[in-house]
């Protein structure tokens, strides 16, 4: 059995306030995921994070912390934040996506968006513990 290549994502703090995040709907419901790729042969996660952004977002960052990690289908997920080299992206169709393993996942519509840090339990983020760590972005 062959294993597959961990994947990174990444958190793009547009403002203090905001955050950057793919807004998914498909089969009626509407959920929101960090930008992800599957890591390449020689790379690290963070790096992996970065190209992510460049990829999905279309912007430059400065990767920082990795803030959750966890193992989904049988794949390591890490998650990082960045701070966008330029003003980061909102409101707008993501690319197309034709590198998923599952054509199941090609299904639904993908947007670029802006989330408030203060409201983002509010949304269906996942995975939720992703999500928790966002919201203590905020401070008290």
């Amino acid at each position: 059995m062959t294993s597959r290549a961990p994947h990174a994502h990444v958190v793009v703090q547009a403002s203090p306030e905001e955050v950057v995040l793919i807004r998914r709907v498909r089969n009626g419901r509407e959920y929101f995921v960090a930008p992800g790729v599957a890591v390449a042969d020689g790379e690290t996660p963070g790096v992996a994070a970065a190209r992510a952004a460049r990829e999905e977002l279309g912007i430059e960052v400065v990767t920082g912390e990795m803030v959750h990690a966890q193992v989904f289908a049988g794949v390591d997920h890490f998650f990082f934040m960045a701070t966008a080299q330029s003003e980061p992206p909102a409101d707008q169709p993501a690319p197309d996506h034709d590198d998923f393993e599952l054509d199941s996942e090609l299904d639904g519509s993908y947007e670029i968006v802006r989330v408030r840090v203060k409201a983002i339990l509010g949304h269906d983020v996942r995975p939720l513990a992703l999500a928790r760590q966002i919201s203590s972005l905020s401070g008290p």
